[in-house]
């Protein structure tokens, strides 16, 4: 990946960094949406499009508040994988831009502060947080797609 984005100028670009991303958390992506779409009933949306629904109309009102839980599970899940990716940030960023893991992974590298833990103690109390408020608008167990 890295020969391919020096080869095009894509390092240390936005661009490169969101295409590297996006090529590791697509096939989890698609998966947990295939298996979605796969659990919906079909008949619903044939028969909003036989009631003269507009095909736009059926996705927006039937497809997507069906397959929202999907659609959370698969948010949340490329987001973990892409977070976690540091090596693939740490090839793709270059001297000019970084992100968030990237500056983490340097501070523990390079100094003994205290800022990596005070970051991570962050992280987990906004991770609490979006679980609270997941369980709060849907249910953990609805959004996980166990349990009725």
């Amino acid at each position: 990946m890295l020969i391919l984005f020096a080869q095009r100028g894509w390092t240390g670009t936005w661009t490169g960094l969101t295409i590297a991303h996006l090529t590791v958390t697509l096939p989890y992506t698609i998966r947990v949406l295939t298996t979605s779409l796969g659990t919906m009933p079909h008949d619903i949306e044939a028969a909003a499009a036989s009631l003269g629904a507009p095909p736009l109309a059926v996705v927006r009102h039937i497809t997507l508040p069906l397959i929202s839980t999907g659609l959370i599970a698969s948010t949340v899940l490329s987001f973990l994988i892409s977070f976690d990716e540091v090596v693939i940030s740490l090839f793709v960023v270059g001297p000019r831009l970084s992100t968030l893991p990237v500056e983490l992974f340097r501070m523990v590298e390079e100094r003994g502060d205290p800022m990596p833990a005070a970051i991570s103690v962050a992280m987990v109390a906004v991770t609490f947080l979006l679980a609270m408020a997941v369980e709060r608008m849907i249910g953990l167990r609805r959004a996980i797609g166990t349990g009725s």
